[in-house]
């Protein structure tokens, strides 16, 4: 069917559906919705690629749909002018409440639902459609064959703690002199023991004892004073 003959059986059902009232209503209803359900699923197919829900956006434009034939006032005038809005309006809200799995902001949302099929890239580089189709744990990193699950850090391994202690243990451990850092760093990144560090810096190593516990209760107070 064409647009314009479209347009001349909606005005047809929307004068039958302005003059009904009860089951007769309900019939103008129904035939206002089955003559322009191929409307709505042109709409869900506009965002069918951004997902894999496209079954799901077919129903909520077809309900938005219903909603719309319903509410419609005839005095608004063409029904379309009405309806598509109703209906891109319900899919976008779909998208936001239901679609992601992993969600973004919504400024971020609202610039790809913007995006009519011309770039799914979005600010700082974000490819917002990944966030609707995560990459598999099984796949492989770009360039190499070692699955992406290989590389995450299972229960047992409690490295990721220890990274967080040192972005929080870092600024303070600047703020000690640099003889203290070089002790430190000795002692704890060279993993020297007390007398190879005291042969280092030609002292005792019981000098090299008292200092170790010195720093480490500096730095003891500097996280804190920081917490």
């Amino acid at each position: 069917m064409t647009g314009e003959a479209l347009r001349r059986q909606n005005a047809q059902l929307v004068a039958r559906l302005a003059d009904a009232a009860g089951d007769r209503r309900e019939a103008a209803i129904e035939s206002l919705v089955l003559a322009n359900i191929d409307v709505a699923r042109s709409v869900a197919r506009r965002y069918v690629g951004r997902s894999q829900l496209g079954p799901d956006l077919t129903q909520v434009a077809c309900l938005a749909l219903v909603r719309a034939a319903r509410e419609f006032d005839p005095a608004r005038g063409e029904f379309l002018a009405y309806a598509i809005p109703c209906m891109t309006g319900a899919v976008k809200h779909f998208f936001r409440d239901s679609a992601w799995t992993i969600r973004p902001s919504r400024r971020v949302q609202d610039r790809h639902l913007r995006t009519e099929g011309l770039s799914d890239h979005v600010v700082s580089g974000v490819v917002v459609a990944s966030l609707f189709r995560p990459r598999s744990l099984d796949l492989p990193r770009l360039g190499e064959d070692v699955p992406i699950g290989v590389t995450l850090a299972d229960e047992e391994d409690r490295t990721w703690e220890r990274a967080e202690a040192r972005l929080l243990l870092w600024p303070h451990l600047r703020a000690l002199p640099e003889r203290a850092q070089r002790v430190l760093h000795l002692r704890f990144v060279e993993d020297r023991t007390q007398q190879q560090i005291a042969d280092e810096l030609g002292i005792t190593q019981y000098h090299v004892s008292r200092l170790l516990t010195r720093y480490l209760d500096q730095l003891r107070d500097l996280m804190g004073e920081a917490a």
